[in-house]
């Protein structure tokens, strides 16, 4: 079977006819008009994503927070203090006691901040030093920690620098010369007499001890 096929040839161009693209040029451009309307579709899309649809939220900055632990106050803060004042001014009031010329056992001042075994043994010291013509001199450093407190009764715990010294009364000369300056330890006990913190015992340790650092 024979099989016919018709080729039509192209329309001649006359003088003065407009320029004719091809098929092929046309088509081109078709396209390329395609591809920018869907390319501006997408660039719709992705500000609409971007400006509307997008939940995606960015990190804010953490605001700045004082890190620095809170100290609780100490409730026994008042009467700790209470106890270390009681404390030194007994210690002190033997030494002011014991300088005078001629220092008393019964001189009120002992007994305004100790009793018991502790005012006794003060007692019987000044006692034995007037009786010796002794007087003291110098002063002491003291460095006291309140250890245990309870309603009525409390601990401390001192490392002095005792620079005290027992001199002559008449003479002024040196009968025992005061430390080396180095630390000693000493405990004693407080009880609450009349609401009053007063020392009912003390216990020189007789060991060397560090004071804290001022």
């Amino acid at each position: 079977m024979n099989i016919r096929t018709t080729t039509s040839a192209p329309t001649p161009i006359l003088p003065g006819d407009p320029p004719r693209r091809s098929r092929t040029t046309v088509l081109v451009a078709v396209l390329a008009l395609l591809c920018l309307a869907a390319g501006a579709v997408v660039v719709v899309n992705l500000t609409r994503d971007d400006g509307v649809v997008s939940t995606e939220t960015s990190a804010q900055p953490t605001p700045s927070v004082n890190s620095t632990p809170t100290v609780a106050a100490d409730p026994q803060a008042a009467a700790k203090t209470a106890v270390i004042d009681a404390y030194v001014r007994a210690y002190k009031a033997v030494i002011v006691v014991g300088k005078e010329a001629t220092p008393s056992p019964n001189d009120p001042r002992l007994s305004e901040h100790k009793t018991g075994a502790a005012l006794v043994a003060v007692q019987r010291a000044i006692a034995d030093n007037n009786s010796k013509g002794l007087v003291y001199s110098g002063d002491a450093e003291l460095h006291p920690t309140v250890i245990e407190l309870g309603s009525n009764t409390a601990t401390v715990v001192d490392c002095s620098i005792d620079r005290t010294a027992l001199v002559e009364r008449r003479t002024g000369s040196t009968v025992v010369p005061a430390g080396k300056g180095e630390g000693l330890a000493a405990t004693a006990k407080l009880i609450l007499e009349g609401g009053v913190w007063k020392v009912s015992d003390f216990k020189a340790e007789n060991r060397p001890c560090v004071p804290p650092a001022a």
